[in-house]
């Protein structure tokens, strides 16, 4: 797990040119212990990664991660994102520019730039996968070589 502080996103930070072909998820979470573990077991095997970031977490959500992490190695990578981060409609959500550590949106950035492949979902802590459906939607983007600038979702 690593302790992020003082991030402050730059375009150049998602190394665009140096991604690989494969699938991979980011999640950002405050206090999503009750449905966390369910959310990463039932998504981890159709993502070559997930990035979890965490965020002025009071509940179990850091001790469900760090387990998480040490089962699964490389293909669950957290990361302690500590500055406070104002939440959307908030008086400092509006007056906080976009690069600054504790905008909603340099937050957003700084887990979508440590994605390493070229084609990238978001993934809610409390989403539990329907896994023939997602198996079918990442073997098609597998198959294509990637979704490319298309928006894609469940086949119907």
């Amino acid at each position: 797990m690593e302790v992020i502080s003082n991030y402050a996103f730059k375009p150049a930070d998602l190394n665009i040119s140096s991604r690989k072909n494969g699938i991979s998820a980011f999640m950002r979470i405050r206090n999503g212990a009750d449905f966390l573990e369910p959310t990463i077991r039932s998504h981890i095997d159709h993502f070559d990664e997930i990035i979890a970031v965490y965020n002025q977490c009071t509940d179990e959500t850091p001790d469900i991660l760090g387990r998480l992490a040490q089962e699964y190695g490389k293909r669950l990578r957290v990361f302690h994102y500590i500055d406070r981060v104002f939440p959307p409609g908030s008086d400092g959500h509006a007056k906080t520019p976009p690069d600054s550590p504790n905008s909603l949106v340099n937050y957003y950035n700084f887990a979508l730039s440590k994605t390493s492949y070229r084609t990238v979902t978001k993934l809610d802590d409390d989403h539990i996968a329907l896994d023939q459906p997602l198996k079918q939607l990442t073997r098609r983007i597998r198959n294509e070589g990637g979704a490319g600038s298309k928006i894609l979702a469940f086949p119907a």
